[in-house]
């Protein structure tokens, strides 16, 4: 059930976006410790994501207040999504 849940939420934050894997799976970690409510407030990471922008979605993760208050999941995660250029 989680999983579906989770999913459906993502695709709810995403929309139409095609996304690499890679960065999709980071969104899922994301809505996981944060919920769909909170994710889905990162307007820039998600203006980056839509671009296909994946550095600058990385960079916008690690300057979120969440990226303040959790460096070192935040910096784990960004690397990840950077690495879906």
């Amino acid at each position: 059930f989680f999983k579906q849940k989770t999913a459906y939420e993502i695709k709810n934050i995403l929309g139409d976006m095609d996304i690499h894997p890679l960065a999709f799976s980071v969104v899922v970690e994301m809505v996981s410790q944060m919920g769909m409510e909170s994710v889905s407030g990162f307007t820039n990471f998600l203006n980056a994501l839509a671009e296909g922008n994946y550095d600058k979605a990385a960079q916008e993760m690690r300057d979120s207040r969440w990226g303040k208050q959790t460096p070192k999941i935040a910096d784990t995660l960004a690397k990840k999504m950077s690495s879906a250029s």
